[in-house]
């Protein structure tokens, strides 16, 4: 056939009358049959059914979600769903011309139609995503849009793009989704707008706070720049204070021969661990010069598979020590310690324990007192963080902040040397080739 249509020459200059010649190749008999099942009682119009590979067993890239409004027609026997339409039948978002559809009310239409899995459908669509329900509308204070209103130019095809500029996205409420619909209000000089890419939906959602943790099971590591006569290692001595830190989720706490779960420092010197002979394995043990605290006490066990923010502070000076969990106080003690000031870098390799990651006691491949479970934001201080300073800030810390002597992120999620956010160059090397597991997400427990 011919039809009428507009090109342009090399100065993109409008010429009129051009004719275009198609030969269409008719359809063999399963086309004819799937195109008079769905095709025919649907149309072209707002779907990408004509325009795709797919067959009934393989559905490939259906817009679901365009044709969802002519489906609906034909599933309850009325006109196609348009926007003003749908909100009769759906809740709007306020401020926008978008419904939300529910999940359950999309799979019954489509699903009649086709033969389509709900995880398929899920995937395919993302409906779930895009149309469900429990999104609340992105605040405006949250995005920018760099322009209002667009000019397509004669003798061009598209504007010049939109951009939208999101802000402060951190202080979004953690794992809640919010929907933000931008749409073509109206337009002008006699163009029309596809119905189905009117309004695009923007799906925000702010993840978990830390979504990057290394395993320790069956290794450690070590800081290299602790090393006696390192040129980096007196950040970390000559400590009158010390704040340790890490987050940390024990998967299992081992049988009866495994006593202890090593979480940070040096053995028989200052580590944090899990357990000890004659303490429960469960419970977190400070130990200076192997003056260890609290007691045993079965009430103060923690429970394997959960994440936690551990921290011990110690004054040299006015001997005193706390433990803190998530932020709150587990234990003090008075009259703690020798007095002494603390030296986490001047150890000789080969001679004394040195500062280690999930590992103290034994020779370099004694696995006997791992934390079989993952670790993320380690860190040492010069100085004793209050209660407050560490409930504030258990899952982020500025690098720079005075008295952070060593910050270990664990959020590389690959290779085997983790970074010194400090800027102090002690970065911090695994022992074997590490792990570093998938699907990580520490929950946030610091928002009253």
């Amino acid at each position: 056939y011919n039809r009428d249509t507009e090109s342009f020459d090399d100065n993109q200059r409008s010429n009129t009358n051009a004719y275009v010649f198609v030969r269409v190749l008719p359809y063999d008999s399963t086309k004819r049959a799937l195109s008079a099942k769905y095709i025919e009682p649907i149309g072209y119009f707002e779907n990408n059914l004509f325009t795709t590979t797919w067959t009934e067993a393989n559905l490939g890239i259906i817009d679901f979600n365009s044709l969802y409004a002519y489906l609906f027609g034909m599933y309850h026997g009325t006109a196609s769903l348009s926007a003003a339409y749908a909100r009769s039948y759906f809740n709007a978002v306020s401020g926008t011309r978008l419904c939300l559809v529910p999940t359950d009310s999309f799979e019954n239409v489509v699903q009649y139609y086709f033969n389509i899995d709900s995880g398929v459908l899920k995937n395919i669509s993302d409906y779930s995503s895009r149309l469900g329900g429990g999104y609340s509308t992105l605040d405006p204070k949250h995005y920018t849009l760099s322009a209002s209103s667009v000019v397509i130019p004669a003798g061009h095809a598209a504007s010049k793009p939109v951009t939208v500029d999101f802000h402060a996205l951190t202080d979004l409420e953690i794992d809640k989704g919010y929907l933000l619909p931008v749409t073509i209000g109206g337009v002008s000089g006699g163009m029309g707008v596809l119905e189905g890419s009117r309004t695009v939906c923007y799906v925000v959602r702010r993840s978990s706070a830390i979504t990057s943790a290394v395993s320790l099971r069956n290794n450690y590591f070590e800081v290299p720049g602790f090393d006696a006569g390192s040129p980096t290692a007196d950040v970390v001595n000559g400590l009158k204070q010390l704040t340790y830190e890490a987050i940390v989720r024990v998967n299992d706490f081992g049988d009866d021969k495994r006593e202890i779960s090593t979480i940070m420092g040096i053995e028989q010197y200052c580590l944090l661990r899990f357990g000890d002979s004659g303490w429960p394995k469960q419970q977190l043990q400070f130990a200076v010069h192997e003056i260890k605290f609290p007691a045993p006490d079965k009430t103060k066990i923690l429970q394997p598979g959960e994440w936690y923010h551990v921290a011990v502070t110690h004054d040299t000076e006015s001997r005193t020590a706390s433990i803190y969990v998530d932020g709150q106080l587990y234990s003090s003690i008075d009259n703690y310690g020798k007095a002494e000031d603390i030296n986490l870098g001047k150890q000789e390799r080969g001679k004394h324990f040195m500062f280690k990651i999930g590992h103290s006691y034994g020779e370099p491949d004694d696995m006997s007192r791992m934390l079989d479970g993952e670790i993320c934001e380690v860190r040492v201080w010069s100085v004793v963080r209050t209660r407050e300073e560490i409930y504030r800030n258990m899952y982020d810390v500025d690098p720079q902040t005075p008295g952070l002597c060593a910050y270990w992120k664990f959020n590389e999620g690959q290779g085997d040397t983790v970074k010194d956010w400090t800027g102090h160059g002690n970065d911090a090397v695994s022992h074997s080739p590490a792990t570093w597991p998938t699907g990580i997400e520490v929950p946030v427990k610091n928002k009253d």
